[in-house]
């Protein structure tokens, strides 16, 4: 019974089903170790995922294939997630400006407050006068009309 290994070329971001003796060094199973892999007629740095015999190997690939496509997707989500709120991140001009339209906000609440107290002083006074000018109206009414002494 000859022995295969299942391999994740790096170049290509693909799997296989390799010989052993397609694996250049001394096959171990690592997971910081990368090896020299024949392909055809050329060797490509590899990762060593698995060995078993060429069936189990073709078993494991299809699962490596369907966890990659997997990984794969969720990664690139992440990633364009990132990206993204990578671009919401103002630039220091933008911060800038940001920090003046807040002050000037700041600026304009505190304006407002002013003004509407003013207003609302206003509006009591102009109550308070109305009543006034209605009871002097009313004293002026109940006086009995002053005759003019002639001389």
């Amino acid at each position: 019974m000859s022995l295969y290994a299942l391999v994740f070329f790096l170049k290509t971001s693909k799997f296989d089903v390799v010989p052993l003796s397609a694996i250049r060094s001394e096959p171990k199973l690592s997971k910081l170790e990368l090896t020299k892999v024949r392909k055809g007629s050329r060797f490509y740095s590899a990762k060593l995922l698995f060995f078993g015999s060429k069936d189990l190997c073709e078993e494991r690939l299809d699962l490596a294939e369907e966890v990659s496509a997997v990984l794969s997707d969720s990664y690139f989500a992440r990633k364009n997630k990132l990206s993204h709120e990578k671009a919401l991140i103002p630039s220091p001009p933008q911060r800038e400006i940001m920090k003046k339209i807040d002050e000037t906000k700041d600026d304009l609440v505190f304006e407002t407050y002013v003004l509407r107290t003013q207003l609302q002083k206003m509006s009591s006074g102009e109550r308070r006068f109305n009543l006034l000018e209605d009871k002097l109206e009313e004293i002026l009414r109940r006086l009995a009309p002053v005759k003019e002494k002639t001389a």
